[in-house]
């Protein structure tokens, strides 16, 4: 039975070969998440599928996907998962635990406690998501943002408010640094 399972792996990774050519990449990849930045949607360590063929360009971006950017350091790459709050041409403003995008505040029901956190679901084009607060006054974020997304820009938000170094803090994300968008 290994032996008919390894033979067939084989012939499967020989058909591949031959029709992927040399330095392509697959359209989905698995990617693990290395922080705490996206609870309650993903917990650190969580592996999420990353689709790399879902956008053909910056206009296919919807507030409240989730995508997966490359950051270099030096020589060194980052990879950062984040949602999608407002994109190129929004204006957004930060105050405290509240969002607006285009003057709009974005809409948060259904609020209920969680070991440390709020978790509340928020609304934003259309898509409805949870994201979670500090019950712990003295961790909650207070860092106020109000910007115009840059064109081929997307302003990015980690889903634990409390816990995310994200757009707040190092402004919006150039589109040409998406790997592509994470399936929930």
């Amino acid at each position: 039975m290994r032996v008919r399972l390894a033979i067939g792996v084989g012939i499967v990774a020989i058909a591949l070969m031959q029709v992927v050519p040399p330095g392509c990449r697959f359209p989905v990849g698995r990617y693990a998440v290395a922080h705490e930045g996206m609870y309650p949607t993903f917990e650190k360590g969580e592996n999420v599928i990353l689709r790399r063929d879902a956008y053909g360009g910056i206009e296919d971006v919807e507030r409240g996907d989730v995508v997966i950017y490359r950051q270099w350091q030096g020589e060194e790459a980052y990879d950062h998962i984040w949602r999608v709050v407002a994109v190129a041409g929004d204006h957004v403003h930060v105050e405290g635990d509240r969002v607006w995008v285009n003057d709009r505040e974005l809409e948060r029901s259904e609020c209920e406690e969680e070991g440390e956190h709020e978790i509340c679901v928020e609304t934003n084009g259309g898509k409805s998501y949870e994201v979670a607060y500090s019950l712990d006054a003295s961790l909650r974020v207070h860092e106020d943002v109000d910007i115009d997304v840059p064109p081929n820009s997307l302003f990015l938000m980690g889903d634990n408010r409390d816990d995310a170094a994200d757009s707040r803090f190092h402004d919006a994300v150039n589109f040409q640094y998406v790997l592509g968008r994470v399936r929930e």
